[in-house]
């Protein structure tokens, strides 16, 4: 079974609990270093030896693969040994904008949907540009 975890340390950081269990179950899993972990790039597939090995296989089929990736890889490093401990910030700020948001005349939002870093609100009855003048 395979977990599509673009957003995973995100949920694991609101549910206050760790990746590892959120994940425990799954032959593999993917992540994403850039949403939320402030990779520029990059994607992570994680499993056992023999699916991995498999899927670099698979990769070069595809004609996957990059090269130099030194510097990226660094970043990524980066983004898993530092930034989930900093995830509950993004949070917080998206808190703080959701509720900005929901003073505003003509937008609506459910703060209760806030739990994360993502934000959704409607604006009724106003353009993109008059909700950003706030």
């Amino acid at each position: 079974m395979h977990l599509d975890g673009a957003r995973v340390f995100n949920a694991a950081v609101a549910l206050g609990v760790p990746v590892a269990k959120l994940t425990r179950g799954f032959q593999t899993v993917m992540f994403c270093l850039s949403k939320g972990l402030c990779a520029p790039v990059g994607s992570m597939l994680v499993g056992s030896r023999a699916l991995m090995d498999r899927g670099r296989s698979i990769r070069k089929m595809l004609g996957g693969g990059m090269r130099q990736a030194g510097v990226l890889a660094a970043a990524g490093l980066i983004a898993l040994e530092e930034m989930p401990a900093r995830l509950h910030e993004d949070h917080a700020h998206a808190r703080w904008m959701a509720e900005q948001v929901a003073a505003m005349e003509g937008c609506r939002i459910d703060l209760g949907t806030v739990q994360t870093n993502i934000v959704i609100f409607r604006p009724e009855g106003r353009t993109a540009a008059e909700v950003s003048r706030g």
